[in-house]
């Protein structure tokens, strides 16, 4: 097949081709120099979207493209009863609560390029739903060098003792990331467990350690190109992460097992006498009206028709008795399916992005600035006029530098991140002079006065949102001298309420000052902003002169004033 011609097959799958090369010319490219001993094989870079974890590896690509074009039916997966068990302690609930493992029968690596599959499978799955380890990780073993039930539990680093693969040395944990803080491929998973009291480890019967999760597996079983049954075994902090790693892994690679498609399960014991059965096939089912899939794609479809355009893209569906509606049951390999919206897309997909009609819209419009930022554009020139720099800055904090530092107490409205990469995001702000105070921190060598001024979006939760948040935009413009020049940022106040139409102590369309007790200001020289409109007062900002503490906590070297202000207000009314 030539470039141009599996280029535009690949379009139709949805795929893109990104590069086709030789070694030898990749070589060349990099460096200039033409290397005779690489090979002249091409090789052909496909762009796979990340949540297409089937697609990750040859044989799921060559699966889905031969059935997508008719030379191959949906695969048909068989779970074997478990005759292992995982028994899962205590001890790792704190570390990494999950295990999940499978056992592939008589498989055979035929060739150096199944078995170089199936490594490089495992590195790219690590990469994307694995989130690079931290969300779980895969460990591979030659079932017949060890010896079940098999043991997860978490020990103190120096009680573990193992050879590590591919190395002829007994280490223990400590040892181990000594030892590995200088191999390029491992090291930056080290960290992930480097300072727990606690590391997880997984042991046979004979208490022969298998692997150290998330970081290495032990010497004693790993597999070879001879290995004949493998046991695959994911471990994490989030059981469905973990599921769809060893989904992907079984089924892409029970292909080459002597029953083809054949999967024999493990038994997974948590502490509680709560046991699992893994993999587990979710078998889940999404309905789909042929009048939402047609107007999601613009086309009017045939009822009868939908199912086998599923059907190629590796969804089985069945039609409905009145053909209103169909039931698409998701395989094990689609875990990128969640809802008929995705259904959408896979049904264009199979009915061909290039025969759908080019049309002219129906309805014409004139296209305009949303409000929200129509009314921001304004307010953001305003401010720039009267000699303020507009500031940038992250949208994550840390708890202290949002709250404590603003000498304020928790209100329950920050959006706290999961699992935040690191202390300093561990918040969405709920304000933005923190975020600017910070700024001018990083700016002491600027001279004085200094005039900045952000005006973006914060985030705080709300049941009522779909999402349980919702943002909103605010202005917030400190003003730093030598001394606090309070009258600067309320300056600034008159001319952007005049700008806004509101009037001083108008009660139809107006504004008032009033005493604050905001104790990220100074008491005496602070205000609340109240807008009035139709007789009825809102609170809508604050300015004052920043409280000494707060200067100190950011690490200052000047008085400032400042001004924030909830320009959602004013977009909303």
């Amino acid at each position: 097949m030539e470039k141009d011609e599996l280029e535009k097959f690949l379009f139709e799958y949805g795929l893109e081709l990104d590069d086709v090369v030789s070694e030898r010319e990749k070589k060349e490219r990099e460096t200039g120099i033409a290397d005779m001993s690489l090979s002249d094989e091409v090789i052909f870079k496909i762009d796979i979207p990340a949540n297409r974890y089937d697609l990750f590896c040859e044989e799921g690509l060559v699966r889905a493209l031969k059935l997508f074009i008719g030379r191959d039916h949906i695969t048909l997966y068989r779970l074997h009863d478990a005759t292992y068990e995982m028994i899962v302690e205590e001890s790792v609930g704190s570390v990494r609560p999950y295990v999940a493992c499978a056992i592939l029968r008589n498989i055979s690596f035929e060739n150096d390029d199944v078995y170089d599959s199936f490594i490089a499978l495992q590195t790219k799955l690590h990469t994307t739903v694995c989130r690079k380890r931290t969300l779980a990780s895969i460990g591979t073993h030659d079932l017949d060098t060890i010896k079940g039930p098999f043991y997860y539990r978490a020990l103190p680093p120096n009680e573990i003792k193992f050879i590590p693969l591919n190395r002829d040395t007994v280490v223990d944990g400590h040892q181990l990331m000594e030892l590995l803080k200088s191999d390029q491929g491992l090291s930056p998973f080290l960290d992930i467990i480097r300072d727990k009291p606690l590391y997880p480890v997984i042991y046979d019967s004979n208490n022969v350690v298998l692997s150290l999760p998330p970081i290495i597996n032990g010497e004693h079983s790993k597999i070879t190109k001879e290995t004949k049954n493998v046991l695959i075994e994911v471990t994490a902090t989030d059981e469905t992460k973990a599921n769809v790693a060893l989904n992907v892994m079984v089924t892409m690679f029970s292909e080459y097992c002597q029953e083809k498609f054949n999967i024999e399960q493990v038994k997974t014991i948590y502490p509680g006498d709560s046991d699992r059965l893994y993999p587990h096939f979710d078998n889940r089912e999404i309905k789909a009206e042929i009048d939402y899939l047609s107007r999601g794609i613009g086309i009017e479809l045939n009822p009868q028709d939908v199912v086998g355009y599923l059907e190629k893209m590796g969804i089985p569906a069945d039609l409905s008795d009145d053909h209103s509606y169909i039931t698409a049951r998701i395989t094990p390999t689609r875990s990128d399916i969640f809802h008929k919206c995705d259904l959408v897309e896979d049904c264009a997909i199979g009915y061909g992005f290039n025969r759908i009609p080019k049309r002219l819209p129906t309805t014409y419009t004139n296209g305009t600035q949303y409000t929200k930022n129509y009314i921001s554009d304004k307010i953001r020139g305003e401010v720039a006029r009267n000699g303020y720099t507009e500031l940038l800055n992250f949208s994550l904090l840390s708890f202290k530098e949002n709250y404590t530092n603003l000498k304020l107490k928790s209100d329950g409205l920050a959006v706290e991140l999961s699992n935040p990469a690191t202390t300093e995001f561990e918040i969405v702000r709920t304000n933005l002079m923190a975020g600017i105070l910070m700024t001018v921190a990083s700016n002491k060598d600027e001279s004085l006065p200094l005039r900045v001024f952000e005006l973006s979006d914060i985030v705080v939760i709300d049941p009522n949102s779909e999402v349980g948040a919702r943002n909103n935009r605010e202005l917030c413009a400190i003003y730093c001298d030598s001394s606090s020049r309070f009258e600067m940022v309320h300056g600034l106040l008159n001319r952007l309420m005049t700008s806004l139409n509101l009037s001083w102590k108008d009660n139809t369309r107006g504004y008032i000052l009033r005493a604050s007790d905001n104790p990220t200001f100074l008491e005496g020289r602070r205000g609340d902003v109240i807008a009035i409109i139709n007789g009825k007062e809102y609170h809508v900002g604050t300015l004052g002169v920043v409280h000494p503490e707060v200067i100190n906590n950011f690490g200052l070297l000047c008085a400032c004033s400042a001004l924030c202000l909830n320009i959602q207000f004013f977009i909303d009314n």
